[in-house]
């Protein structure tokens, strides 16, 4: 029996921070793999899912390549800048990272 793997977008679904791959429940700034995160930016997700050998994944390439056309056609950027600052917490910040990554993970074949 196969386990499908834990996309992006749960990590984000689960939770979402700023300035942090990843952080756990007391806020404190943890790498994203840690047990105890409980929510991630858009890169921590990413390494969340593709786990420590994501530079070699050809899945995690075509996701982030993804992820940058979707990022910067929806924000109207000449270039990406990973900053998760982009996003306002009290505009549905959470929401729109969650539907970035579905977008990626739809356009890189992973749903």
């Amino acid at each position: 029996m196969t386990t499908q793997m834990k996309l992006p977008s749960d990590y984000l679904k689960q939770g979402w921070c700023q300035e942090s791959f990843a952080r756990d429940a007391d806020g404190i700034s943890v790498p994203p793999d840690d047990t105890g995160a409980v929510s991630w930016c858009h890169l921590g997700a990413a390494k969340a899912a593709f786990g420590p050998a994501a530079e070699e994944d050809i899945r995690h390439h075509r996701y982030m390549d993804a992820l940058q056309e979707v990022i910067i056609r929806k924000h109207s950027l000449s270039v990406l800048c990973v900053n998760d600052n982009i996003y306002d917490p009290d505009k549905g910040g959470q929401e729109i990272v969650v539907e970035e990554a579905m977008e990626a993970e739809r356009r890189a074949g992973l749903r």
